[in-house]
């Protein structure tokens, strides 16, 4: 009765054993990740991808990225960044690493070239060339509805800034000034002598600037722009009025950057 009681309880120390080792050897071979190929990200755009390979796996492995589940080995649509990526085969073995995809940003150049637009008129034309980058490329005037052309016409005169854009979102902007060529000696000037530098207002000997000097009016270019389109310039009471073409010549001559031409 004793020697049986006693091979009972070697038997279940023997199963006891063998439990327990099934239960702790779960994984078998050397199983590691790599990653075989990272492409970069372009200009912060979600455009770059890491490719993994596996060593030592069993059956079927499944990735994580950042904790979240992934399908395939080929992991993109990634932007900049460092990401933690996990593989786990079918015997429960896994294997982690940490993989940088850098922003690499295209060196883009943008020239531009702007004709002459008459004043008070839609004439203008920006025409652009461009390089680096990856064509092809696109141009907006507002930074959102971009466009194939590389000419932008319909343009009053004015100062413009053209953001150019290559294929993969990389981007630079440059500016262009569509000029009026309206000329301070054949048509400013005489509409100031006129109106403005005349007894009584903006000559020698009173409170006010003296625009009977050229070097006074060129200082003053935005001031009397500013004055004769708000209308205060040159005032009701002195009984004078400029039409609405004079109002538009200075205007766009200022605009011009009030040269002394």
């Amino acid at each position: 009765m004793k020697n049986s009681f006693s091979i009972t309880l070697v038997l279940l120390s023997i199963l006891s054993v063998s439990c327990e080792e099934e239960a702790t050897e779960t994984c078998t071979g050397d199983f590691s990740i790599a990653a075989s190929e990272v492409i970069n990200a372009s200009c912060s755009q979600a455009s770059g991808s890491i490719s993994l390979s596996v060593n030592g796996a069993q059956g079927t492995v499944n990735y994580r990225l950042n904790g979240g589940t992934v399908s395939g080995s080929t992991i993109d649509e990634l932007e900049p960044g460092t990401y933690q990526i996990t593989a786990e085969d079918a015997q429960g073995c896994t294997a982690s690493l940490s993989v940088t995809v850098q922003n690499e940003v295209a060196e883009i150049t943008a020239v531009a070239d702007a004709n002459t637009a008459e004043c008070n008129t839609s004439e203008g034309v920006i025409s652009l060339t461009a390089s680096g980058g990856e064509e092809p490329y696109t141009y907006s005037l507002d930074g959102e509805n971009f466009r194939t052309e590389n000419e932008i016409d319909q343009l009053e005169p004015g100062q413009y800034t053209v953001t150019v854009q290559d294929a993969n979102g990389c981007s630079t902007e440059v500016t262009a000034q569509i000029k009026s060529g309206i000329s301070f000696t054949a048509r400013v000037s005489d509409i100031i002598s006129t109106n403005c530098a005349v007894t009584g207002c903006h000559v020698a000997g009173t409170s006010r600037t003296d625009f009977g000097v050229k070097a006074n009016i060129l200082d003053n270019a935005g001031s009397i722009s500013s004055r004769t389109t708000s209308g205060n310039m040159p005032p009701a009471s002195s009984g004078r009025s400029l039409t609405d073409a004079q109002i538009a010549d200075i205007a766009c001559w200022v605009n011009d950057g009030a040269p002394d031409n």
